[in-house]
């Protein structure tokens, strides 16, 4: 067969982008689609779930004509649509440990292929559940969530075997991008959608695109450049000399050593950290300038969109700047822990200035999109880590960490939403913004200070030993 005009590695570190994209549509379509849906006599506004449920940039949307057959209004208090909007997660939760172990067991390209797949599968049905009993829907998006839970540890141990060592950064970082510009595509396609087709136009067409992502993956993806068909004999040896790991399918998974290592037990920390930050900050920025600046919904609807693009963008610049460090022989602790702390303290720092500040609302936009920018900053470390850290158990690695990720993805939303019953109350919004500000410098330093990116030589027979709990020092 021709070989392919670009390098297939490349190519791989795309499609896998798109799968985060569908990832992320899948999972956060519902959280416009209940801005129509849902029936606003019967209840509040939606609670806090999600990162763009309280994007009230759709309400346009809500013209009654434009509900399809299947689609009238749902009669959902807010603790019904707080178990819709977080049944996904919880699904996602719980399945991490397991994708761990079925993406370091069996192939890669099929784990992460059927996960989008059947997630894109259940959206075709969604609307006729909805009809049918909310409940029924509930468990529905927690299969969704199991289905979808592989992504990122399939994503780390695809990537680790794809990813030459002085292009780790960039290949893994390009891949995971999709996920935060799922979350912008999502918001700028589904308002649309909803306001001409009906909300369940919504899980349809995205159901469509992932069905077309899944054939297209079958065909252009292999689990390793072993396999590729189209991969030339030049980048197929060039790949193999360069990158990490011994990538033996009868290879046992040391479990006990990764889950009680000590740079996997920090690594998980500072995830948690930064997962309850980046909750607050992209969930409840938009809702703090809405409510506190009476911000336009459409200029609202733009500051995240504008945020999070130039927050890819540096992520992107990051993950090449890192390579060249490393090629350039800086160690990879002091590179990958200047970019994490970066990454964490500099937002922090001006979400604290937030908390204190009662300015115009040109500079509290400016500062939250400059925020947003300086966290792209995470490019040149995070994605990276779990692979640094073994390209061999990369996947396994990913999935302990990820369940820290997505408890406190489940958590957050919860207890804020609480706090916040008072949205109009600046005091409530400065201790919130306090709170994910010194979350999140609390994992800098920790990770600072205890955490390591340098390579774990675990065992690879039954023989489990734990990892020290001392670690390379920076």
């Amino acid at each position: 067969m021709a070989e392919c005009c670009i390098p297939i590695r490349y190519l791989v570190s795309l499609m896998v982008f798109f799968a985060f994209v569908l990832d992320q549509a899948l999972r956060s379509c519902l959280s416009i689609t209940v801005l129509v849906m849902v029936n606003r006599t019967h209840g509040a506004q939606p609670p806090f779930h999600g990162p763009v449920t309280h994007m009230k940039f759709f309400e346009s949307a809500r013209y009654p004509q434009n509900r399809t057959s299947l689609g009238d209004s749902r009669n959902w208090n807010t603790t019904t649509q707080g178990w819709v909007l977080n049944s996904v997660y919880i699904g996602i939760l719980f399945s991490q440990l397991p994708a761990g172990h079925l993406v370091e067991s069996f192939s890669l390209k099929w784990v992460l292929g059927y996960g989008v797949f059947f997630m894109s599968l259940l959206q075709f049905v969604s609307p006729l559940v909805i009809s049918w009993s909310v409940w029924a829907f509930v468990a529905l998006r927690i299969v969704a969530g199991l289905c979808i839970g592989s992504a990122f540890p399939s994503a780390n141990a695809l990537m680790s075997r794809w990813s030459p060592v002085h292009e780790r950064t960039l290949l893994i970082t390009l891949a995971t991008l999709g996920y935060g510009v799922g979350a912008t595509v999502t918001m700028f396609i589904a308002g649309p959608l909803c306001k001409h087709f009906g909300w369940a136009s919504v899980f349809y067409f995205f159901g469509a695109c992932g069905v077309i992502w899944s054939l297209l993956w079958y065909v252009c993806v292999a689990s390793s450049p072993e396999k590729h068909r189209w991969i030339s004999e030049e980048e197929r040896i060039m790949t193999l000399a360069n990158r990490d790991g011994n990538f033996d399918q009868n290879r046992h998974i040391p479990w006990k050593a990764i889950l009680t290592s000590g740079p996997t037990l920090v690594f998980c920390i500072r995830t948690f950290c930064s997962m309850v930050f980046g909750t607050i900050f992209s969930t409840y920025t938009p809702i703090f300038l809405d409510h506190m600046y009476n911000i336009d919904l459409t200029v609202n609807g733009w500051i995240n969109g504008i945020s999070n693009m130039l927050s890819a963008i540096v992520a992107l610049i990051c993950s090449i700047v890192a390579d060249r460090l490393l090629q350039s022989g800086y160690s990879i602790n002091k590179v990958r822990k200047t970019f994490s702390t970066l990454s964490l303290m500099l937002p922090a720092s001006i979400m604290l200035l937030l908390a204190q500040l009662e300015a115009d609302v040109r500079l509290v936009a400016g500062l939250i999109i400059f925020a947003s920018t300086l966290w792209g900053l995470y490019g040149g470390s995070d994605p990276a880590l779990p692979i640094d850290l073994t390209a061999e158990f990369s996947g396994a690695v990913s999935a302990v960490v990820n369940t820290y990720a997505n408890l406190a993805a489940v958590l957050t939303p919860i207890i804020v939403g609480w706090f916040l019953a008072d949205q109009e109350n600046f005091f409530r919004w400065n201790v919130i913004f306090e709170t994910g500000a010194f979350t999140a410098m609390l994992g800098a330093g920790i990770f600072l200070v205890l955490g390591s990116a340098s390579r774990q030589n675990w065992p690879t027979s039954s023989e489990d030993e734990a990892a020290p709990l001392l670690v390379d020092p920076l």
